[in-house]
C-alpha cells in the first residue's frame, strides 16, 4: 500500500504541474493552429487551381478537419519530460533514486499521467469549438460512433508516444548535451505520425514504408478512426500494433535504461 502511496503522490505533483501551468498548455494548442491557418489558404489555392476535387485521398474540407485534429491530437500525445531525465542524469539527481526504493520509470509514468489528465479535459474543450466552428465553415461529416473507440486508442497513443520518448533519453547517459537529438526527433517522428499532414500526402512508398514504424500509431491512426477511414478489421489489428509497439519499446527502453546505469553507477553517479 505504502508502495503504491509513492507513486500516487507522482502522480499527484504531475496534476499540480499541470494545473499551475495549464494556461500555457492551452496557449500552446492555440499557437499550434496558427500553422493551420496558412496551410488553410495554401491548399485552398491548390485546390482551386486543380481540376481534381479528391487530391491524395482527401477532399479539401476533409483534409482541414485532418489538420485540426493532428495539430490538438499532437499536443496531447507528446512528452516534453526528455529534458527532465537528461537533466536528471547529468546533474546527478537520479542518485536519489537509487537509495530510494522507488522505480524511476513508475515514477515518470504516474507523474506523466497525473499531467496528461488536466491536458485531456482542455483538449477535448479545444477539439468540441474547433470541430464545432469548422463545421459552420466546412462540409464534412464525423462519425461520432466511433468516439469510445477513439478515445481507447488515443489512450493508447499516449503510452507509446510516452515509451518512445523514454527510450530515447536513454541516450543521455552517453551524451552530454541532446538537445539537438530531441529537437530533430521530435521534427521527425511528428512528420512521420502525421501531425504535420497526412502519411497519403507524403506518397504510397513513403507511406508503406512508415507502416513499419511505430509512429503512425501516435497521431494518423487514432484521427483515421475518428473520420471513419479505416474498417473495424483494421481498427483490431492496429491496436494489436500499438500494443505490440509498446511492449517491444518497453523492453527495449530497459535494456538501454540498464546498461545506461551501469555507467551511471561505473562513474560514480
Amino acid at each position: 500500500m505504502k508502495k503504491i502511496n509513492k507513486y500516487l503522490y507522482s502522480f499527484k505533483i504531475g496534476l499540480q504541474n499541470s494545473l499551475e501551468y495549464r494556461f500555457d498548455f492551452f496557449l500552446s494548442i492555440v499557437a499550434s493552429m496558427f500553422p493551420v491557418v496558412v496551410q488553410f489558404f495554401v491548399w485552398q489555392a491548390v485546390y482551386t487551381n486543380s481540376s481534381e476535387t479528391v487530391i491524395n485521398g482527401y477532399t479539401f474540407s476533409g483534409l482541414m478537419l485532418y489538420l485540426v485534429l493532428a495539430s490538438v491530437v499532437s499536443k496531447f500525445v507528446s512528452s516534453g519530460f526528455e529534458y527532465e531525465i537528461a537533466s536528471d542524469i547529468k546533474n546527478g539527481y537520479l542518485s536519489r533514486f537509487i537509495i530510494m526504493p522507488i522505480s524511476y520509470l513508475n515514477y515518470r509514468i504516474f507523474r506523466f499521467f497525473g499531467q496528461k489528465l488536466i491536458h485531456f479535459i482542455i483538449s477535448l474543450i479545444v477539439l468540441f469549438v474547433s470541430v464545432t466552428t469548422l463545421h459552420g465553415i466546412l462540409s464534412f461529416d464525423l462519425v461520432y460512433g466511433r468516439l469510445f473507440i477513439f478515445f481507447l486508442v488515443l489512450i493508447l497513443a499516449v503510452i507509446l508516444n510516452f515509451m518512445i520518448f523514454y527510450a530515447l533519453s536513454t541516450v543521455s547517459f552517453w551524451l552530454i548535451e541532446i538537445w539537438g537529438v530531441i529537437i530533430s526527433s521530435r521534427l521527425v517522428i511528428n512528420i512521420a505520425s502525421g501531425g504535420l499532414l497526412p502519411l497519403a500526402v507524403l506518397g504510397k512508398h513513403t507511406e508503406s514504408i512508415l507502416n513499419f514504424f511505430p509512429f503512425k500509431y501516435t497521431i494518423f491512426f487514432p484521427i483515421s478512426i475518428l473520420l471513419d477511414e479505416v474498417s473495424i478489421r483494421q481498427v483490431i489489428f492496429g491496436i494489436l500494433i500499438q500494443i505490440f509497439w509498446i511492449i517491444l519499446i518497453f523492453i527495449l527502453a530497459r535494456i538501454m535504461w540498464g546498461l545506461g546505469m551501469k555507467k551511471y553507477i561505473s562513474a560514480g553517479g
